[in-house]
């Protein structure tokens, strides 16, 4: 084990944040009600309801090995249904699903009942951000769909957008990737306040035109925030600070891109060690010559300040 203590000294965690994107890299997989295993927190349309309608759904989810990091991806795939004559979008959600005869009228929703089927999310974030593998057939893209909303039952997709916040949608180019690449999506915001919930729909073919055959793999979800208008208690959380080998790297990326924050590196005794910028959404790290304890305090053009102190062995 790494001998790497972090602390924050100035604020209090923010116990909500840690749960938002339950399972982002989908390495816990569980037994369902279904035939098949699925990642902890997600459903597929086996797990949907009714019964008499899940029961009949193929498998479109599938637990892989080719992950971004980590053990395990999830894997996508879009399957021809011969009795329906039709096309079973390789989806998933961590809501849940709502199915019907008739594809079009298939929705998710967040099950604010169901502990498994809901997702909290209070705070207003910049983008989704994530890593996906995709092999289309014909014309096909993959999508993923991330909806911020207030009320304990709402629905995607949905005519009615009461309660909904904001949302964002990554629409994959129609082209073959068999590396992983990183996407962003920003949040597009209709009505002021926060939400109360996260709703995800993840694909592997274009909504109800789907083409059988196409697969596509998904990894390391993870919500971004621009620290521009953002309160410190969510900043320290998004700020990851950590020692090893006599560096101190100051971590970024959960911040979103491009805000340059002015860092300073001190001992406990007020000596400033070093001062230097950061652009959010990197990491940087620093040499430090003798342990101890070292105070990191990171400073926005807007002045938000955020403190964490790191102890170097």
């Amino acid at each position: 084990m790494k001998n790497i203590f972090t602390l924050c000294i100035l604020f209090l965690s923010f116990p909500l944040f840690s749960q938002v994107i339950e399972n982002p890299g989908f390495e816990d997989w569980e037994t369902t009600s279904g035939p098949n295993n699925e990642p902890t927190d997600w459903s597929s349309i086996q797990t949907g309801t009714p019964d008499n309608l899940a029961n009949f759904a193929p498998q479109v989810m599938f637990q892989s090995t080719d992950a971004h990091t980590g053990t395990y991806s999830m894997r996508l795939k879009n399957v021809y249904v011969a009795i329906a004559n039709t096309v079973a979008n390789g989806i998933a959600s961590n809501g849940e699903f709502l199915l019907n005869f008739n594809p079009q009228l298939t929705n998710t929703h967040t099950n604010g009942s169901d502990a498994q089927t809901y997702t909290y999310c209070t705070t207003r974030p910049d983008s989704i951000v994530g890593y996906y593998k995709y092999i289309p057939v014909d014309d096909d893209v993959c999508e993923v769909q991330a909806l911020l909303h207030t009320g304990p039952d709402d629905f995607l997709p949905n005519p009615d957008s009461t309660g909904w916040i904001a949302m964002a949608t990554f629409t994959s180019p129609n082209v073959t990737t068999t590396d992983w690449v990183r996407f962003s999506a920003p949040f597009e915001y209709f009505e002021e306040g926060n939400p109360n919930y996260i709703l995800f729909n993840v694909s592997s073919g274009n909504g109800y035109f789907a083409v059988a055959g196409s697969e596509a793999w998904f990894d390391d979800f993870e919500l971004v925030y621009n620290p521009v208008g953002i309160n410190e208690e969510l900043a320290s959380n998004l700020l990851n600070v950590y020692s090893s080998d006599n560096q101190i790297s100051v971590d970024l990326k959960k911040f979103s891109r491009g805000e340059t924050m002015n860092l300073e590196i001190y001992s406990v005794s007020g000596q400033i060690i070093i001062t230097d910028q950061i652009l959010s959404g990197n990491e940087k790290s620093f040499y430090i010559e003798e342990s101890g304890i070292y105070i990191c305090k990171l400073q926005d053009k807007e002045g938000l300040v955020v403190t964490k102190k790191v102890v170097v062995k």
